[in-house]
């Protein structure tokens, strides 16, 4: 397997930010949003909203991963939510409500290359610093910017 750039999964279209907002609301956006990359809307939605009911993907630091893999996706891609403020209710693993959202979209049967690209935002934002940096940045290009260095 290659190694994985964060680079090629993301892009500034596939960021948005809000001041307050429920997990329910974050999930809804991020789909929405991520449109042009989920093959058919629809069905990618309802399979995030199935996925999360299974278990919260809230896993601590302020970090959710929602993720799934599904036929009807292309290629695996990354979308990304800044929740500023103090965060967004997740139930997650430590408690900690959530300021970063990496929605993760992909083909069935490609589980090691979406392991390496959850492997890889995992070590990313295990950097505090990285953390601060996102959760603070002004723009979607400056979000890309900041994950495309990995």
């Amino acid at each position: 397997m290659s190694i994985i750039r964060i680079a090629n999964y993301i892009s500034p279209k596939r960021v948005m930010f809000w001041e307050s907002v429920s997990k329910e609301r974050a999930l809804r956006d991020l789909c929405a949003l991520s449109r042009d990359s989920a093959g058919d809307l629809n069905l990618f939605t309802e399979a995030v909203f199935q996925r999360e009911s299974v278990m919260s993907t809230g896993l601590g630091m302020g970090v959710a991963f929602p993720h799934v893999k599904i036929p009807s996706i292309p290629d695996f891609f990354v979308t990304v939510g800044i929740v500023r403020g103090e965060g967004a209710e997740w139930d997650s693993f430590d408690g900690s409500l959530v300021n970063i959202i990496f929605l993760i979209g992909g083909p069935d049967g490609q589980q090691a290359r979406y392991l390496g690209i959850l492997s890889k935002l995992s070590l990313v934002v295990k950097n505090p610093k990285t953390r601060d940096a996102l959760s603070s940045a002004s723009s979607p290009e400056e979000v890309a910017g900041l994950l495309g260095k990995y």
